[in-house]
């Protein structure tokens, strides 16, 4: 690996001297490196080399042949068994769509899913076909709950193109049109190697009603803001059938209020026989108060309530009459160790006004 220079030193470089320096290749008196011999055809070529452009290179040759008997030179110039691919048109044509020549071996190739056989789905980014079923995008709308929202254009036509259906995977969608009018489904699909039923549902009534009870001054004063956007949801939304929304303060006693201000009451008795029993009741409220507002009769704080049973005995008769009830309180768990919390939360489920809290509040009254 070193030669003679002209200062009488070894230096790293091939030997003119050698041709063991350079195995193949000639040594340049220039550079003293390595480099391919020069050649026009493979056959001026060293057995195991060929001839490129910028000379002979380790390698198969076709002419004359150099690779074992059984094998033939492929295009990447290694020997591979007789019958390897030469383009990707060869394998297209043994193979079927969806098939290229890689290293002069025929691979799965794909672009979409009709490059793949049945059962399988195209992997975009590796470009290769996998076992399975890849769905579009559009999931998790697998029953009606979950369905996708389409929507009518203003030729009153719903088009959707790119979804994919699953084998065993049902696929939900919804549309809004005008009562008495009719609508028809038509599904275009590009592989006929399978039975796809297409079926309209009529819409599900709404059957569900919900009774808020708000707790306001005092003590929520500071869970105003909270309380207002609850309420603006609740309010604004459109999956009840019927909501109905009064307040009260520290404790519902005998009457409720339709406003904050309350200045327009309904009695407790009055709501009880007017709501029935399968009606969402939803309290909110910190349930923090004096104890005898609680349990004791007259104990209400303001002046204009004349509660001849105790705030307690209130809550169990509304407890009684709805089937689902839940309280949720803005207040943090953690400080929810008094007698009035805890009295309450014995008789309506009470959960923290967080969305874990709502998730589960939501699970109580399902």
């Amino acid at each position: 690996d070193q030669f003679c220079d002209e200062r009488g030193l070894c230096s790293p470089g091939c030997r003119l001297d050698d041709p063991m320096s350079c195995p193949g290749q000639r040594c340049d008196e220039g550079t003293r490196a390595c480099s391919p011999n020069p050649c026009e055809t493979d056959r001026d070529c060293s057995r195991q080399q060929f001839c490129a452009p910028q000379g002979c290179l380790e390698g198969c040759r076709v002419d004359p042949d150099n690779c074992p008997d059984g094998q033939e030179c492929g295009q990447n110039r290694q020997c591979r068994q007789t019958g390897g691919c030469r383009n990707d048109a060869q394998c297209v044509t043994d193979n079927g769509p969806g098939w290229r020549c890689v290293g002069d071996v025929c691979e799965t190739f794909c672009e979409d899913d009709g490059d793949c056989r049945d059962g399988e789905y195209c992997d975009v980014a590796a470009g290769d076909c996998v076992e399975g079923c890849l769905d579009d995008d559009l999931e998790e709308n697998d029953d009606r709950v979950s369905a996708t929202a389409l929507e009518i254009g203003a030729n009153g036509r719903v088009s959707r193109p790119g979804l994919i259906a699953c084998a065993l995977d049902r696929d939900w969608y919804s549309f809004q049109t005008a009562r008495g009018y009719g609508a028809r489904a038509t599904l275009r699909f590009r592989h006929a190697n399978g039975d796809l039923d297409v079926r309209l549902h009529p819409p599900r009534e709404n059957r569900l009603k919900v009774l808020l009870l708000m707790d306001v001054g005092g003590s929520m004063d500071p869970f105003a803001d909270l309380c207002s956007r609850l309420f603006s949801a609740a309010h604004g939304a459109t999956h009840f059938r019927e909501f109905h929304a009064f307040y009260f303060h520290n404790c519902v006693y005998e009457a409720v209020w339709r406003d904050a201000r309350m200045t327009d009451a309904m009695t407790t008795r009055e709501l009880l026989r007017w709501l029935q029993p399968e009606t969402r009741l939803i309290f909110v409220g910190d349930a923090f108060m004096a104890p005898y507002e609680l349990f004791a009769q007259y104990g209400a704080i303001d002046y204009w309530h004349h509660n001849e049973q105790a705030g307690i005995g209130w809550l169990q008769k509304l407890a009684q009459h709805f089937r689902k009830a839940a309280w949720l309180n803005p207040m943090p768990e953690q400080y929810w160790h008094h007698s009035t919390i805890s009295a309450i939360g014995d008789i309506i489920p009470m959960f923290e006004l967080t969305l874990d809290g709502l998730d589960r509040a939501i699970e109580e009254l399902q």
